[in-house]
């Protein structure tokens, strides 16, 4: 029942606006998720990463997902009891975070997990894992826990050892989610990281290789960026 939830999720990309709305009034989805929710204080760990990522996509995307906060008050439960039980690797507590932000949902505990295990091996993290925790971070902005800035803060400073590894739009990305966070507003620092002047130099010496979107996941960046950031780069992309 899970898995075919998680299918239906991965589908939502290559679904036209009929489509996916045809499939929030269908029955048989509406009796998938009814059964799902019988079980799930049975559900195993792979079984709540299925579901909070079809919970997440079809959240976003608009579409019912009937779930009563009685029931998502036991999953996010089992989620807690797992994370303690040190159930999940690191890849799956990224996945958490990144699902649980995007839902709006406290994600302390995990973000405390995260932290340990990076201070216990740095080299857990790689660009697709940065990316995932800057995202989740930058959706919830100023509302981010102290816990959940340890985290950012904590991406953005051991990010330049790591630069290498990022092609030239996934750099545009980390740029358009670093500023987006406005660090210079938050704890624990007050200041813009120096990670951000990196990556504009960086981009601008390869700005004839950026994509549209690149681009403008640049542009966006600028939009949060405080006024005194340097702006030669937001120059030569208006020229």
């Amino acid at each position: 029942v899970v898995l075919t939830l998680r299918v239906l999720a991965r589908l939502l990309k290559s679904s036209s606006p009929s489509q996916i709305e045809s499939l929030g009034k269908d029955e048989r989805y509406q009796a998938l998720i009814t059964k799902a929710q019988e079980n799930l204080e049975e559900f195993n760990e792979y079984e709540i990463l299925d579901f909070l990522f079809w919970l997440r996509r079809f959240k976003v995307a608009k579409l019912p997902t009937h779930i009563s906060e009685e029931n998502l008050t036991k999953l996010y439960g089992k989620v807690r009891d797992f994370v303690k039980s040190k159930s999940f690797n690191f890849r799956n507590l990224v996945n958490l975070f990144y699902d649980l932000s995007c839902l709006n949902r406290n994600t302390d505990d995990i973000a405390t997990e995260i932290l340990s295990e990076l201070k216990g091996d740095s080299k857990l993290l790689t660009p697709f894992t940065i990316v995932q925790i800057l995202q989740a971070c930058a959706h919830k902005k100023g509302s981010a826990s102290p816990k959940e800035s340890a985290v950012a803060d904590y991406v953005q400073r051991n990010l330049n050892q790591l630069l290498q590894e990022f092609d030239s739009d996934q750099k545009c990305v980390v740029f358009k989610y670093l500023a987006a966070l406005e660090m210079h507003l938050n704890a624990p620092s007050y200041r813009t990281p120096q990670i951000l002047f990196t990556l504009k130099s960086q981009l601008k010496d390869i700005l004839d290789q950026l994509s549209e979107i690149g681009v403008i996941n640049i542009l966006e960046a600028y939009a949060e960026l405080p006024r005194e950031f340097p702006s030669d780069l937001l120059e030569e992309i208006k020229e």
